[in-house]
């Protein structure tokens, strides 16, 4: 796997006070997303699209829990999302 990050030091200035909140909610939500702790990472995850409805990364997140909820991964998953499609 390869960690990606985002940057969004060069939008500082046009960022909303509720996007700002949204970092911080999105960074618990994804706490509790990798303990699969799937109703409050959802839960969280739903706050963070309302707080930050132009940020796709929440929206991204919910369809990963809302297919988990179905087909659970292992004890042993350690949060990395396989893709096998392009």
């Amino acid at each position: 796997p390869v960690t990606l990050y985002e940057s969004y030091e060069w939008r500082a200035g046009d960022l909303l006070d509720t996007e700002r909140q949204s970092f911080d909610v999105q960074r618990e939500a994804l706490l509790r997303y990798r303990e699969q702790g799937w109703g409050d990472a959802r839960n969280l995850f739903e706050e963070a699209v309302r707080l930050a409805p132009r940020d796709n990364v929440p929206s991204l997140y919910l369809s990963r829990i809302a297919h988990y909820e179905v087909n659970p991964p292992c004890a042993a998953w350690d949060g990395v999302w396989t893709m096998d499609t392009k």
